[in-house]
């Protein structure tokens, strides 16, 4: 009986670790929490048609990323590629991801959307490159503006930081070819 006490006193204690780990004890892995990246001080809107987009689907809905790509080419932006999120699954409502040089025409598509939308410096983009990728998450609820409205947004306006946003980082050096 002595002996009982003594090793369950033990690895009560935690001097002597249990003989098996009992899976609902773990604590459950904590979400991420996204935050954004501000835009370049100074930062102002850029014309619509000079905007180059890839729209990934970060769900497993069917089609999310063709009709919002249809929507920017029909504004008259430049979608050269649409396809499912290369990264996976994307819980939000909607992402945008470019290179620092990217920010401003990343806060201009921002502007699409009636949606929470965060820009985000993707650190693997290389410098220069000015392509913006927009994610469409499972929150995702068809807040893409209509086509005029996309159109409509104005070159040359000021770019507001969101509230707690962070500086950019720059991303990779560009690729010699």
């Amino acid at each position: 009986m002595g002996v009982i006490v003594l090793a369950g006193t033990s690895v009560w204690t935690g001097l002597v670790p249990a003989p098996y780990e009992p899976g609902f004890s773990t604590p459950a892995p904590v979400a991420q929490k996204r935050v954004r990246t501000c835009p370049p001080e100074d930062a102002v809107t850029t014309n619509i048609a000079q905007i180059q987009a890839n729209v990934y689907n970060g769900t497993d809905l069917a089609g999310l990323a063709g009709g919002v790509a249809d929507r920017l080419q029909d504004a008259g932006l430049n979608v050269p590629t649409t396809a499912d999120w290369p990264r996976g699954t994307f819980n939000g409502d909607v992402l945008i991801t470019t290179g620092v040089d990217g920010l401003a025409n990343a806060y201009t598509i921002a502007k699409a959307f009636d949606a929470e939308v965060y820009v985000e410096v993707d650190p693997t983009v290389a410098a220069g490159d000015v392509t913006v990728n927009v994610v469409l998450g499972k929150s995702y609820s068809q807040s893409i503006k209509t086509k005029e409205a996309i159109a409509a947004i104005p070159a040359g306006d000021p770019i507001m930081a969101p509230d707690n946003c962070t500086p950019a980082v720059p991303t990779a050096a560009p690729s010699e070819s």
